[in-house]
């Protein structure tokens, strides 16, 4: 059987007419079933992409969905450690839900066992996703302002620029950190993908001191097609 993963993040009407193209040519190239598994990361689009496609007066056909429903809340550390990739996938479902905190704290506690560079990644996958209040909450557990680091975590992130960003707000002042923080994340994960950042991306990015517009890039970079997409008004 052939998987083709579809990430999801709003309703598009488009995606009802190439995603069964997808399966068909999947099914004609590779000579077995194939499935479009659509991962929708809010429930109403999981709702949406559940629905069936009439491809004609006699055949329907509809893709394997995964929402937030379907995926288990990891609260527990150990549960956590044992299934990392799950834990991350939990963060970043449930990073709205009122188990928000939890999840996140669990899914954190995995990043240094990931391979180098997609714990970064993942970081602000789940970092990115929270709301305003599990951020402030997580922000007051970790208290960055007296923050001497012990996990190793920290050490790993520092090389990659992460907490260089932090440790820069400390003096510097904290939003001035957070940016440098999330340019630097920005990088690591086009890096990461294998998106090539030319002299206009980087003067884009290193003049940019709007946090909140850093992030939504951030956010675009996981699945981005390319960096003008990513950077795009």
């Amino acid at each position: 059987m052939v998987l083709i993963a579809e990430i999801q993040l709003s309703a598009d009407a488009d995606k009802l007419y190439s995603m069964p193209s997808y399966a068909m040519s999947a099914r004609s190239r590779y000579r077995c079933p194939a499935v479009v598994v659509v991962i929708a990361v809010d429930e109403a689009v999981a709702a949406w992409a559940r629905r069936p496609v009439q491809l004609d007066p006699y055949n329907e056909w509809r893709p394997l969905v995964i929402g937030p429903a379907d995926v288990p809340r990891v609260t527990d550390v150990a549960e956590a450690l044992a299934h990392p990739y799950l834990a991350v996938l939990s963060a970043r479902m449930h990073a709205k839900g009122p188990d928000a905190l939890a999840v996140a704290r669990a899914a954190l506690q995995v990043l240094p066992a990931l391979p180098d560079d997609r714990d970064v990644v993942y970081l602000d996958v789940i970092w990115s996703a929270l709301g305003a209040a599990a951020r402030l909450a997580l922000e007051a557990e970790l208290n960055f302002a007296n923050y001497v680091p012990t996990n190793p975590f920290y050490y790993q992130a520092l090389e990659k620029g992460i907490a260089q960003g932090l440790e820069k707000g400390l003096k510097e002042g904290r939003e001035a950190g957070r940016g440098e923080g999330e340019r630097d994340a920005l990088r690591v994960i086009l890096r990461t993908r294998g998106l090539t950042l030319t002299a206009d991306h980087e003067g884009r990015i290193a003049a940019c001191n709007d946090v909140t517009v850093l992030r939504e890039w951030v956010a675009r970079a996981v699945t981005a097609a390319s960096v003008d997409d990513v950077l795009a008004d």
